[in-house]
């Protein structure tokens, strides 16, 4: 299944069947399966509205005024997000096109409106519906819960996406690859966990340079220089607060706790970071019988547990342990939420 709807040549899989009755009659059938693949390319996206887009709905108080839409932010060629605010449990929303903008007139701005294709969809991203009909058949979006979002309308694929702000790093640290990301509620204040080095690094709000990114001072300038950590090359909680433009830095480590381990329930016996591999090690640890977790700084506030190829975040079963020496490597993907760990018995 594609989630994009860009006019572009895709393979597609046909599986074909066959069966064949002898003419007389008898009960015979000769049955054959088989598989094609050709060529699909959709029908092309609507041209790109050069006067924009903006929304509709119950999104930073518009409440579907047609007299006051909210318009949304060219980030790059054919892509537009903005960041909303909502006030309900459930929050309805339709993108429209600008060029169909006419103050309170509903007839014009519906011909000019995009959503999806099941009423009320939770999703928070998808294909976008658009047909040019004033009264057709794109339903409502929703995003669910209050706080603050940041929505993405993508017109090269005719897609959406509703997630949480977030900001990425990119240094010398991570390659400058935008890896590394800090998660907001509000759009304001970020929080990461990462890698850094004294070799400089930018804080960004798109995974690449098209949006706007912060150097040293937070400046916002195309040649602003980067931001230089004055403290040791290591792993850290980083804290930022895009108003009053100032970051923390607090040291974090991961440890493993458990009456397997050897300080039992009582305290973490500490990992090590490879910033090469971008994992948490420890080497020949000695095991017993019995269970253990993952935490983070001697504090139960982030935790893994259960299956070692997919931990759960918090309140994870704990992991059972057969008595032996092991090399143990935990991978945390920050980005995604997810944790996996390899336990190799010497």
């Amino acid at each position: 299944q594609n989630k994009s709807r860009a006019s572009v040549a895709r393979d597609i899989n046909v599986e074909s069947k066959v069966s064949a009755n002898l003419a007389s009659g008898d009960a015979v059938a000769i049955n054959t399966v088989g598989q094609t693949t050709g060529k699909l390319t959709p029908t092309p996206t609507p041209t790109i509205d050069e006067q924009g887009y903006y929304m509709l709905g119950e999104v930073n108080g518009n409440n579907w005024d047609p007299k006051n839409p909210v318009w949304m932010n060219k980030v790059s060629d054919g892509v537009y997000q903005l960041k909303v605010t909502t006030e309900k449990d459930k929050n309805y929303f339709k993108f429209y096109e600008g060029s169909k903008f006419e103050s309170n007139n509903w007839d014009v701005i519906n011909t000019g409106v995009m959503g999806c294709e099941k009423d009320g969809s939770e999703d928070a991203s998808g294909i976008i519906y658009y047909t040019g009909d004033s009264w057709g058949t794109p339903q409502s979006m929703v995003i669910v819960g209050t706080g603050t979002w940041i929505v993405t309308l993508d017109m090269n694929n005719l897609s959406y996406s509703v997630g949480k702000p977030i900001l990425y790093m990119a240094g010398d640290a991570n390659g400058w690859n935008h890896s590394d990301v800090l998660n907001s509620d509000d759009g304001v204040k970020f929080t990461g966990y990462m890698y850094l080095n004294q070799n400089g690094f930018k804080f960004s709000t798109q995974p690449n340079w098209d949006g706007t990114n912060y150097g040293a001072d937070f400046d916002t300038a195309p040649d602003a220089g980067n931001i230089v950590i004055t403290e040791e090359a290591g792993f850290y909680q980083v804290d930022v607060d895009l108003s009053a433009k100032t970051y923390t830095l607090t040291p974090f480590t991961i440890g493993i706790i458990g009456n397997a381990t050897p300080k039992g329930w009582d305290g973490d016996t500490n990992m090590t970071y490879n910033p090469e591999e971008r994992c948490w090690e420890l080497k020949d640890v000695t095991l017993t019988d019995g269970e253990m977790k993952f935490r983070h700084t001697n504090d139960w506030s982030l935790s893994w547990g259960g299956e070692l190829d997919n931990l759960t975040t918090q309140n994870g079963p704990n992991i059972a342990v057969a008595a032996g020496t092991y090399d143990i490597k935990l991978v945390v993907n920050w980005a995604e939420g997810t944790a996996k760990c390899e336990m190799t018995k010497k």
